[in-house]
């Protein structure tokens, strides 16, 4: 902290812009920063948020005052966060805040970061690179809140045996916002197995968790059975997670899939 702090302050001429709601920021206390924030007063604060028409709306305040309502397609308090960062950024720079408000209505997002990619009988699968609780946490969240009224389904795939190990209790913890969850065999990027870390034992306890083995491929045939239509599935991680919506593409076209 003390050596970010430091790095900060050597930044002569350089304006640092920063999430005032932040706890790690706010330790920091810093007292020269372009500040955004929710739940705070900022510079630049988003207020009446809701998600309206299939999009994330709030109002954007600037040192108080009024200036426009944004419009994002991308569901979630954190993109909320992200969309005020681009904005402070931008407008500190000289870019006029009325010429932005449109190209936040069209940005369709990154790849990898709650990507759609696959839609069949009414179902719909995302893909996620969220490999930490905190990032799954906040897809969960933000999917949840955007489909009240829908059967959120996490396929979660644990990215390292150690961040399995590091995380055990708080990745149990962040799960818990999906109606239901499947997680699959650890993603060891090469590394060496760890006595008593594995998925088998992390879904132990846990409601409405089970454990797929095998393949992507595997998975997709065991979970395709029991999905229905209005579902929302999400796969999370940053390994072969990634394949989820091809491998269930391909077992629905083969007709390939589990009866459990």
């Amino acid at each position: 902290m003390a050596t970010f702090k430091d790095y900060l302050a050597s930044l002569e001429d350089t304006t640092i812009v920063i999430n005032k709601d932040d706890m790690g920021i706010k330790a920091l206390e810093l007292s020269n920063a372009v500040t955004f924030a929710i739940e705070t007063d900022a510079d630049y604060v988003a207020k009446n948020i809701r998600f309206e028409e299939g999009l994330n709306k709030f109002d954007l305040y600037k040192s108080g005052k009024f200036l426009a309502e944004i419009a994002i397609q991308l569901p979630g308090k954190h993109n909320v966060y992200n969309a005020l960062a681009v904005i402070a950024a931008l407008d500190v720079s000289g870019v006029k805040i009325e010429l932005l408000v449109p190209y936040f209505k069209d940005f369709t997002g990154m790849g990898r970061r709650l990507q759609k990619v696959l839609e069949f009988d009414g179902i719909t699968v995302y893909d996620d690179y969220a490999h930490h609780p905190t990032e799954i946490n906040a897809t969960l969240t933000a999917l949840k809140s955007a489909n009240p009224e829908k059967n959120l389904v996490a396929v979660f795939q644990p990215h390292r045996y150690t961040r399995l190990k590091a995380f055990w209790n708080e990745f149990k913890t962040s799960l818990g916002a999906a109606d239901s969850v499947i997680v699959t065999d650890v993603y060891s990027a090469s590394e060496d197995e760890i006595i008593g870390v594995n998925s088998f034992e992390f879904v132990k306890g846990l409601e409405n968790t089970v454990n797929y083995k095998g393949s992507m491929a595997d998975v997709a045939k065991q979970l395709l059975p029991r999905l229905k239509q209005g579902d929302i599935v999400v796969g999370l991680g940053a390994g072969t997670i990634t394949e989820l919506g091809k491998e269930l593409k391909h077992a629905k076209e083969e007709k390939t899939w589990v009866v459990k």
